[in-house]
């Protein structure tokens, strides 16, 4: 009864730190074949009341909807995890969105 609030704004916390995070590159892992491909360098992440979009090079790499998303950060804080429900055919896709690195002064 009361988990759901709590995980619904923890959700919303993920959504808020990771909005407009610079992005090293980002991945699509291929579940069948155990493989990931790298789909784009140098991007960001953007975040509003209803899409995840990530952009890399100026080109539109992914973008979906927040209710078809799982989204959690790798436990080296280091990227996030997205598996997307595709809505009509019910596909699972994994990307993987690594961030830019900066040395903190």
């Amino acid at each position: 009864m009361f988990g759901k609030r709590k995980e619904g704004n923890q959700i919303k916390a993920l959504y808020r730190r990771i909005d407009g995070k610079e992005l090293k590159y980002v991945t699509k892992r291929d579940l069948e074949k155990h493989e990931e491909a790298v789909l784009g360098k140098e991007g960001r992440l953007c975040v509003n009341n209803e899409k995840l979009a990530i952009m890399c090079n100026g080109h539109l790499v992914f973008e979906g909807l927040l209710e078809n998303i799982k989204a959690g950060e790798l436990m080296s804080l280091e990227g996030v995890t997205i598996d997307y429900t595709h809505p009509d055919t019910g596909e699972l896709h994994k990307y993987v969105a690594y961030y830019k690195y900066y040395r903190k002064v």
